[in-house]
């Protein structure tokens, strides 16, 4: 789970990512942990962002420790509480900036899921401010960011590529911080057959230092928890998974699971639903239920197994991944504009991510012949 943990390390980190899950088998070690396990437990608690799990597993005595631990524990969960409170006030700051533009937002990922679906927010740490808005104030947004200081980590393939076809983009705040600013959920094809308009038309709310946010209904949360946790990494990170896991055992407005199937049946997202799914029921081990028997079940079609393969396979990457979405562009127009900004991007385009032109065809080059070898082993 953490790319340097041992096999034992990661079966502990689960059993404390499945703290507060009902019926989680992931069982918790019944005697305080030697030095060494313990330092790459709280390092791998860290890199996961579930020092808020563990910080209570530990204060409510379901992982035995030494006092020595448990204010290593303690001390670790304040410091994340300390980032997540400045990145609250980032976000006060930010959502002032974007209503002085009159630029609606909805507030993604770990603010909403912290004050929304845990019972504590102190038990969701986060990392940064993710927010979606609407394609045609995209451009708007980025240019009242940019005024206030702002600044793009990398700039689009071509003017006007992001809010029509891409993700989003990163910037970085004027303090150092991060914000990632989406116009979908996710790049690639699942991004582009997501239904917006079906996004923007519901709403949920929660509160920070008495403003109002808005963000996403719950079963839109669960569907964007569920793109995180099957598309985000090659090694599904456990925090989505938890949020989704979690989500659908909230006590009060629970999730409505037969509305999130039909979205993303429409948003022919059937894979990456169950996916996450069954993700989330092995590595928390959850008793067998109705949603975890469907996506064990689930049979991905040829399209849905090349466009998971393009997130999934490390040989895989923006390129093969851009083909596999010019699938989903609809219309022919579209189509060209997608594929000619991609082919003959800016000359600013590229500047930090590739050395040269030549090294960004090579790159694609080769993603896209292991992508069709790929295919065609099948």
């Amino acid at each position: 789970m953490t790319g340097g943990a041992t096999t034992e390390t990661d079966g502990l980190l689960r059993a404390v990512a499945a703290k507060g899950l009902q019926g989680s088998s992931v069982d918790l070690p019944t005697r305080p942990l030697e030095r060494s396990e313990w330092s790459k437990l709280r390092t791998s608690a860290w890199f996961q962002r579930i020092d808020g799990l563990l910080a209570a597993a530990v204060n409510d005595g379901d992982l035995p420790t030494t006092s020595d631990q448990r204010d290593e524990s303690l001390t670790s969960h304040a410091d994340a509480m300390e980032v997540c409170l400045a990145l609250e006030a980032d976000l006060l700051d930010i959502a002032a900036i974007l209503d002085e533009y009159g630029i609606g937002f909805r507030v993604l990922k770990g603010p909403a899921f912290a004050h929304l679906d845990y019972p504590d927010p102190a038990l969701r740490v986060f990392g940064d401010i993710d927010l979606l808005v609407r394609p045609e104030e995209f451009d708007t947004a980025i240019a009242a960011l940019t005024a206030a200081g702002f600044e793009r980590k990398f700039t689009e393939v071509r003017a006007g590529f992001d809010r029509r076809f891409g993700k989003g983009a990163s910037l970085k705040g004027p303090n150092g911080r991060e914000l990632d600013l989406h116009r979908t959920f996710v790049m690639g094809p699942y991004g582009l057959t997501l239904d917006l308009d079906e996004v923007w038309a519901t709403v949920d709310r929660f509160q920070i230092a008495g403003r109002s946010f808005d963000t996403l209904d719950p079963d839109l949360r669960f569907l964007h928890a569920c793109y995180h946790a099957a598309l985000g990494n090659t090694r599904p990170r456990l925090t989505p998974l938890r949020d989704l896991a979690g989500m659908l055992q909230r006590p009060v407005n629970t999730v409505d699971v037969a509305r999130a199937l039909a979205l993303s049946r429409r948003w022919q997202s059937s894979a990456v639903v169950a996916r996450a799914v069954t993700l989330a029921w092995e590595t928390f081990a959850l008793p067998e239920e109705s949603l975890a028997q469907w996506a064990r079940n689930f049979s991905p079609s040829g399209r849905d197994r090349r466009a998971l393969r393009t997130y999934l396979d490390p040989e895989l990457g923006y390129a093969a991944r851009s083909v596999a979405a010019l699938r989903a562009v609809p219309g022919l127009r579209e189509k060209a504009a997608f594929a000619w900004a991609l082919a003959i991007p800016d000359q600013t385009y590229g500047a930090g991510r590739h050395r040269s032109r030549w090294r960004r065809w090579r790159d694609a080059t080769r993603q896209i012949v292991a992508l069709r070898r790929t295919d065609s082993d099948r």
